[in-house]
């Protein structure tokens, strides 16, 4: 119940650092080292290893297990259809080849996937995109020289829905015990807003806030 509080404490604090965001639209399929939002754990294990540990999250009606790597890199797994639904990349110790990669430069980010006006998200500044696959692409730029320092590839939803009660916990019994508007007794002492330094990339989109 805790962890599932947690977990939907963090979607919200990342729904209202997202509101007012727009998405350009892009052609682009989205993949980071030869994976795929769609693809499963044995292409995970082929394609990043086995990884350190792993965490239970509930985010907006989806249960998912992430799977954290080295550097807190982490992809989140929908534990009901076993399918990849969230990338969320911290440097580029996996990167095998990949374009989309550290460094990567605001004029090649706009060659791969199209123009896309900068907004701010979090504090950062950010290139969001949309594909006709209905996946978005969060990409966390260089305030200054524009160069990439983190990204996000997801299908959960991002922005906080009108209607947050299908959300509640299995076992919830009323709105009231929805975390999203409770304004007390939620113990937020596991809560991480950190940002995880690696020399490279530094992430901001943390859905798990457990460890």
């Amino acid at each position: 119940m805790k962890t599932r509080l947690f977990g939907l404490l963090s979607c919200l604090l990342l729904a209202v650092f997202s509101l007012g965001m727009t998405y350009a639209p892009t052609a682009q399929e989205f993949s980071y080292n030869g994976l795929a939002l769609g693809d499963d754990y044995a292409k995970m294990i082929e394609r990043f290893g086995t990884p350190r540990y792993d965490q239970q999250d509930y985010l907006w009606g989806n249960k998912v297990t992430y799977y954290v790597y080295k550097n807190e890199n982490k992809i989140g797994i929908n534990t009901d259809t076993g399918k990849i639904v969230d990338i969320i990349i911290v440097d580029d110790t996996y990167n095998s080849g990949d374009e989309l990669k550290d460094g990567t430069t605001s004029f090649k980010i706009e060659k791969l996937f199209g123009k896309a006006e900068r907004q701010f998200i979090n504090g950062e500044v950010c290139y969001a995109y949309k594909n006709d696959s209905n996946e978005r692409l969060l990409l966390q730029v260089e305030p200054t020289d524009r160069y990439l320092e983190s990204f996000r590839i997801t299908s959960l939803p991002i922005e906080l829905p009108e209607d947050t009660t299908q959300y509640l916990p299995d076992d919830a019994t009323s709105e009231a015990e929805n975390p999203l508007f409770s304004d007390k007794q939620i113990d937020t002492s596991a809560v991480t807003g950190d940002k995880v330094e690696s020399g490279g990339f530094k992430i901001n989109y943390r859905y798990s806030v457990t460890k």
